[in-house]
């Protein structure tokens, strides 16, 4: 189906033009649970003055299915553009993590599209609109809802977001769960980082609803808030990746299944 794309940014006459998948990096394709596990022990948070050291040491491990996935599509002619907001003067670490993963980087043209490159910002529509204008996109893979588009806003913004393009999740629009981090966590604070951190930690606290306890004959029910966080962090993962192999050998990826959708991330994923 010629017809068919996964990009809101693509527009005009796309039908003829070559296959692409445009995938987020960060807890998508690379597992930075080392990093947030030194985070967790030093009782800190995330900083850039942190985070680029780990990122220019290159260690990071692949999510599982990731590479099945990804070296299976470049094999059928797909171009393979990874989407992530890793700065500038990460992008070398990154593209020599990846490489050493064996995760296909080309290098006749630039296909690691970094936050700070080209005057582009933390939001990722400029960089979807700059492959679409040469590629037609098949699937959007990432773990935030910036990685499907730049909408977002309030826990009931991103509800009524994730309603409107109910037709996506899970066909065109594939996420890989994330419970480690996201824009999902911060929305119950409005992402202002400037709050100091109790008052966030009461704010995702207070959009919560909680069981009453063992004694309690109420059953678990769930808030607004929880609901976009099962929604936005909903396993799919590996399994669903290598079922994605097996639909594409089918030449389908129309039909691509799986339990729930959502999506999930934060600022430099």
């Amino acid at each position: 189906d010629r017809s068919w794309t996964a990009a809101l940014e693509q527009t005009g006459d796309y039908q003829g033009k070559p296959p692409a998948v445009i995938l987020d990096v960060d807890e998508t394709v690379l597992d930075n649970s080392a990093y947030e596990a030194w985070v967790v022990r030093e009782n800190s948070h995330f900083s850039s003055k942190t985070w680029t050291p780990y990122v220019n040491a290159a260690i990071s491990r692949p999510i599982p299915g990731s590479l099945d996935f990804i070296t299976y599509a470049a094999s059928k002619g797909v171009a393979i553009f990874y989407v992530t907001n890793r700065k500038a003067h990460e992008e070398d670490g990154t593209r020599r993590n990846l490489k050493q993963l064996g995760y296909p980087v080309d290098e006749t043209i630039d296909t690691v599209l970094v936050r700070g490159e080209n005057d582009w910002g933390r939001t990722k529509s400029a960089r979807r609109a700059h492959v679409a204008k040469d590629y037609r996109v098949l699937l959007l893979i990432g773990d935030n809802l910036n990685d499907f588009t730049d909408e977002g806003g309030s826990i009931a913004e991103r509800q009524a977001i994730f309603e409107k393009h109910l037709d996506r999740w899970s066909s065109s629009w594939i996420t890989v769960a994330n419970p480690m981090y996201g824009s999902w966590e911060s929305a119950p604070f409005g992402d202002d980082y400037k709050l100091p951190a109790e008052t966030r930690r009461r704010m995702k606290l207070d959009a919560m609803e909680y069981w009453g306890g063992p004694k309690s004959r109420l059953s678990p029910t769930c808030s607004p808030a929880l609901r976009i966080c099962s929604q936005v962090t909903s396993s799919i993962g590996s399994p669903f990746l290598l079922r994605s192999v097996r639909k594409l050998r089918s030449g389908s990826p129309g039909t691509m299944t799986a339990s729930t959708p959502g999506a999930g991330g934060e600022d430099f994923t």
